[in-house]
C-alpha cells in the first residue's frame, strides 16, 4: 500500500503507511479539515473527503483511485493553496505588492524606481506570512525598480544636471547681489562719516565700517574671505572691482557706477554692478554698459 502524506499546522508530514495514518485519525492527531495525499490521487483533500478514512475503527484504509507522483503543489503560494483547497476566499493581494508593479513597470523614471523599491520591500514584508497575495508581484516590482536605478538613473542625473546648474547659478547671483548692497550701505556709512567723501579703497572700509570679508566674495568665484583687512588685495580674497575713488554723496547720480564683478564672474554671462543709488543691477556681457565698464 502507497505511503500517505499530510499538512498539520502549516508542515507537510510524512510519508505513514495506511494504519498508521488511521491511528493518528482515531486518536485525534489528524483532524477532517487536515489535508492529505497519497501516492495516486489527483490532489491534496481534506481528511474528512478521503472515503474510509474517518469510519468506525477497524474499517480498512482508503484506496487510491488515479494515478500521480510525488505531492501536489498546493497552488501558486502557501495561503492560496489552503484557501483553494478548503474553498476560502482567495487572499486580498497586498496594495504595496500592486503598487511595487506599478512603479516598477515605468522603469524610466528614476522616482518610480526607487518608490518600486520600497513598495517591494514592503510587500513582500507583508505578503511573507501567507494573509496577503501578491509576493510575486511584490518581487518583479523590487527587481524593475533595482533595473530602473541602475540603467536609467544615470541618465536622468545628466539630463537634469543642467536645471541644477541654472538653479545653483542663480542662487549664487542673488547672494552676490546681497553683498554688493551690504558694501553700499557700508559706503553711504562712510560717506556720512566723512563729509560725503566715498572711500579710496575696499581696506579702507573695511577697517572702519562695520562689514565682514565676506561679503567681498561672490559665490560663483574661486575667492575665499580674508583673514584681515591688509590681505583683502592681496589676490584671491575679493570678487569686486571698486570705482568709487574720488566720488562724494553730492556729485554721484543713480547711474554712476560704483562697483562691478570681474568679467569672468558667473560663467563669462555677465556682470553684477552697485550703481549710486545702492541698487544692483546684473548687467550682461551684451550690454554697452558692461562693455564700457568692465575691464577684461
Amino acid at each position: 500500500m502507497a505511503d500517505w502524506f499530510y499538512h498539520k499546522n502549516g508542515q507537510q508530514q510524512g510519508p505513514i503507511d495506511g494504519g498508521t495514518l488511521k491511528q493518528m485519525v482515531d486518536s485525534g492527531q489528524i483532524l477532517p479539515d487536515d489535508l492529505v495525499w497519497q501516492e495516486g490521487m489527483a490532489q491534496w483533500m481534506k481528511a474528512s473527503q478521503v472515503k474510509g478514512l474517518f469510519a468506525a475503527p477497524g474499517g480498512p484504509p482508503p484506496v487510491p483511485v488515479a494515478t500521480q507522483m510525488g505531492p501536489p503543489a498546493l497552488g501558486p503560494d502557501y495561503a492560496t493553496g489552503f484557501a483553494q483547497m478548503y474553498g476560502q476566499p482567495v487572499p486580498e493581494n497586498s496594495g504595496m505588492a500592486i503598487a511595487s508593479l506599478v512603479c516598477g513597470l515605468l522603469i524610466c523614471v528614476p522616482l518610480c524606481s526607487l518608490l518600486a523599491i520600497i513598495f517591494g520591500i514592503i510587500g513582500i514584508r507583508q505578503t511573507g506570512s501567507g494573509r496577503r497575495g501578491g509576493q510575486g508581484m511584490a518581487i518583479a516590482g523590487l527587481v524593475l525598480g533595482a533595473v530602473g536605478l541602475v540603467f536609467f538613473l544615470p541618465m536622468s542625473i545628466a539630463i537634469l544636471l543642467p536645471s541644477f546648474d541654472r538653479a545653483y547659478e542663480t542662487a549664487n547671483r542673488v547672494k552676490c547681489a546681497s553683498n554688493e548692497r551690504q558694501i553700499g550701505q557700508a559706503i553711504l556709512l562712510y560717506s556720512n562719516d566723512y563729509q560725503g567723501q566715498y572711500p579710496p579703497d575696499f581696506v579702507t572700509l573695511l577697517k572702519t565700517e562695520n562689514i565682514t570679508p565676506s561679503v567681498f566674495v561672490c559665490p560663483s568665484s574661486n575667492d575665499t574671505p580674508a583673514k584681515s583687512a591688509a590681505e583683502l588685495l592681496s589676490g584671491g580674497h575679493c570678487s569686486y572691482v571698486y570705482v568709487g575713488q574720488g566720488l562724494t554723496a553730492q556729485t554721484v547720480s543713480p547711474s554712476t557706477v560704483v562697483l562691478y564683478e570681474r568679467h569672468d564672474a558667473h560663467g563669462g554671462d555677465g556682470v553684477n554692478m552697485l550703481f549710486g543709488d545702492g541698487h544692483v543691477e546684473f548687467m550682461p556681457k551684451s550690454n554697452p554698459l558692461y562693455v564700457n565698464t568692465v575691464k577684461q
